[in-house]
């Protein structure tokens, strides 16, 4: 038997798309590596509080049960440490692989245990069973009824307002909040409303293309307070009118629900909007190229755009936007 679990504490303190990352993750490395009959599980001291918030968001004890008490052999186990959060380390990943088949070869081991540590965000890690991680990472059905009352709702307002041809939403997702007011997440690249907007042109152009005579209105979701809010109404209004909406929503898994059902998505450096982007069903998805300002320590450590990005999505430029 083969049992994949997470080392306690790694990542476990941050956003919750962080913590997406880590579960899908750890179904992909047991799949990858493991194979058949693979197991994984998680253990308490890997996320605490944290994984309870998981747990509230998207249920996923469901689907991945604890390991409760049982413990392999010391010689029975092996273990996998990420380096660079932003890259797909393939190199690791062989090692891991070479590792398990030798332990798994040997027969001596009853049960041989993998734990793997670090925060794994490259979607190299799980797209191999993305459909599986789609599915974990549903909103729950409360939330997304939500979300599609208040999109039909918008639908109805905006055949009202200006009748004639259907009606295509692109989901725009904008992130102040905590990297605007708060001096520890200095490190990021920023993104712009150039950037916004150019990504709002491309996204309307893609769709136009695609649905002749159907109309574009945008979504927006703002992560922060009022004052974030009316920032970003301001920045954004231009001559768009009542094509620029705002769900102004009660939950964060409203707007997740609201974002992964829209026809394209123009995201921000932002977990939470990644996320919303991967399980959606749309094909058109513009993201910022840039996670990190350049020099900066997470920027030296190594990121690579590719191992970040699905490589069907538009990446913009935001340092030059």
């Amino acid at each position: 038997k083969v049992t994949f679990n997470l080392a306690p504490k790694e990542c476990s303190k941050n956003q919750l798309g962080n913590l997406m990352y880590l579960w899908a993750s750890l179904l992909g490395l047991a799949d990858m590596v493991g194979g058949p009959g693979a197991q994984v599980c998680y253990k308490a001291a890997a996320f605490g509080k944290s994984r309870d918030a998981l747990n509230d968001a998207f249920g996923v004890n469901r689907s991945v049960p604890s390991c409760g008490e049982r413990t392999a052999a010391p010689g029975c186990k092996i273990s996998m440490k990420e380096t660079r959060h932003t890259m797909f380390e393939s190199e690791g990943v062989a090692n891991l692989t070479k590792k398990l088949g030798a332990l798994t070869r040997s027969g001596k081991c009853d049960e041989v245990s993998v734990t793997v540590g670090g925060c794994f965000q490259s979607w190299k890690y799980f797209d191999a069973i993305r459909p599986q991680v789609v599915k974990l990472f549903t909103p729950p059905a409360a939330a997304r009824d939500d979300a599609q009352a208040w999109l039909r709702a918008a639908r109805t307002r905006l055949s009202a307002q200006q009748p004639g041809g259907g009606w295509r939403f692109v989901g725009v997702q904008v992130r102040l909040g905590d990297k605007e007011h708060n001096s520890a997440y200095a490190y990021y690249a920023p993104t712009s409303w150039s950037y916004f907007k150019a990504g709002m042109r491309h996204a309307e152009e893609q769709l136009l293309a695609r649905h002749p005579g159907d109309q574009v209105a945008f979504v927006v979701t703002v992560g922060g307070n009022a004052e974030d809010l009316e920032t970003t109404k301001r920045a954004l209004a231009g001559d768009l009118g009542g094509r620029l909406l705002f769900t102004e929503a009660a939950t964060a898994m409203v707007d997740f629900a609201v974002l992964s059902s829209a026809d394209a998505l123009v995201i921000s450096v932002s977990t939470f909007g990644w996320w919303a982007a991967y399980t959606s069903r749309s094909d058109v998805v513009v993201a910022p190229r840039h996670i990190y300002k350049p020099n900066t320590k997470q920027a030296r450590k190594g990121v690579s755009a590719a191992d970040a990005y699905p490589r069907d999505w538009k990446l913009l430029d935001n340092l030059s936007l």
